[in-house]
């Protein structure tokens, strides 16, 4: 009868060791898992929001690339303007195209102003300012040369010294706000491969560590049943 309690006693010990490292195992599984998806969910949030910024990034370059096109026309167009303008026939022609290149280096410039991310970067937000007020200077400039046009005779000289230089601070401030962006977007770009692989490395971490818990406990069980402290029957 004693030796039945005490083969009962161990068959007791045993099953509630088994529980115990069975409910260890799976709860390591459990932590490795949900570890595992949270580092999933952030690294796919971090990627979202990231692309998102640079999108918006891309989108600042190709506006700002495009004044800087815009305005190398506005430019040539004054020029067409002062060299061919001489004929009545074609001086307002001329003038209404350098009028309109004006007028669309105003609008790309204006639509800088309001591109989300540089409202929440104040040094590019005041760079893209004070291009609009450099150009709004410029723009009556060219309207202070143009009253100087003498119908009656045509001197394009006069015109012309009155803006000559004026557009090359715009030009070079135009060629800087894209290269600052540019700037901008490597800075994003290298922030975002940092914490990916910083994140890829805590991930890597938990995983080793969570296997090495397992293999611990898988090995703890094996020795405890090869010694005999768990006996199954």
């Amino acid at each position: 009868m004693s030796e039945s309690r005490a083969l009962v006693a161990h068959r007791a010990a045993a099953k509630r060791s088994l529980i115990q490292f069975s409910s260890l195992l799976i709860l390591t599984t459990l932590i490795t898992g949900l570890s595992g998806l949270f580092a999933v969910w952030s690294l796919n949030r971090t990627h979202d929001r990231t692309e998102a910024q640079l999108v918006q990034i891309a989108g600042t370059i190709e506006r700002g690339r495009a004044a800087q096109v815009q305005f190398k026309v506005q430019v040539q167009e004054w020029k067409n303007f002062l060299l061919r303008g001489e004929s009545l026939a074609d001086r307002d022609t001329y003038l209404r195209a350098f009028l309109d290149s004006e007028s669309k280096t105003q609008a790309i410039l204006a639509d800088l102003s309001h591109r989300p991310d540089l409202v929440l970067n104040f040094h590019l937000a005041q760079s893209v300012n004070a291009l609009i007020d450099e150009h709004k200077t410029l723009s009556q400039a060219y309207a202070g040369a143009r009253s100087l046009m003498n119908e009656q005779h045509w001197n394009y000289a006069v015109m012309d010294r009155a803006v000559r230089g004026l557009d090359r601070p715009v030009n070079q401030h135009v060629d800087e706000f894209v290269e600052h962006v540019n700037a901008q977007l490597q800075v994003v770009l290298g922030d975002a491969i940092a914490y990916e692989r910083h994140r890829y490395g805590q991930l890597a971490r938990v995983i080793w560590l969570a296997m090495l818990l397992t293999i611990v406990l898988v090995g703890t069980l094996i020795w405890r049943l090869f010694t005999g402290r768990v006996k199954v029957a």
